[in-house]
């Protein structure tokens, strides 16, 4: 059974539909243990190129920059689907010509501050259980993720199906394999 089909669709589903469960993601880097947490996609291309927003001042970024091997885990409950891909991470900011866009859509929703311009700076101790103070700087980076290899699998009632695909000079190549 070809699952690559089916996963290009669910994640171009996710551009559009905000409900969609791949929306939300898990994102893995590596520093001294692996690190994951859930981001938002702001975006799925053609090519599956995944974007996502972050403070540039997160551990995040520096893990990136130290090692851009990254991995992300989409699952889709009601059809039992999950999507492993591993890829490189690319670093975009405002040195680069796409960032303009970003930031417009980041600066055209009101809570920006609170995602983007928290002071002091995110993962840091907290002094006191207090208000946390936003400045009018904003902190904003863009984080794509270039996938390499897709580990996609399809849980069924009757039977579970399961491949493996490797990019290879821009194309797709998918084999199955034993779930």
């Amino acid at each position: 059974m070809n699952l690559l089909p089916f996963v290009k669709a669910e994640l171009q589903s996710s551009n559009t539909r905000k409900d969609h469960p791949f929306r939300y993601f898990y994102f893995s880097t590596l520093d001294t243990y692996p690190e994951t947490r859930m981001v938002v996609s702001r975006g799925v291309s053609q090519e599956l190129e995944v974007i996502f927003y972050t403070d540039s001042r997160t551990p995040k970024v520096d893990q990136i920059r130290k090692n851009d091997k990254v991995s992300a885990l989409f699952y889709h409950p009601a059809k039992q689907l999950q999507l492993r891909m591993n890829g490189k991470a690319h670093l975009i900011d405002k040195n680069d010509p796409s960032y303009a866009q970003h930031l417009n859509m980041v600066k055209s929703n009101a809570n920006w501050k609170q995602d983007y311009a928290s002071q002091p700076v995110p993962g840091v101790p907290r002094k006191d259980e207090g208000t946390i103070i936003y400045g009018n700087t904003i902190h904003l980076l863009v984080i794509k993720i270039e996938p390499i290899e897709l580990d996609i699998v399809l849980l069924g009632e009757q039977q579970h199906h399961r491949s493996k695909c490797t990019l290879k000079n821009g194309v797709w190549e998918e084999t199955g394999v034993v779930p």
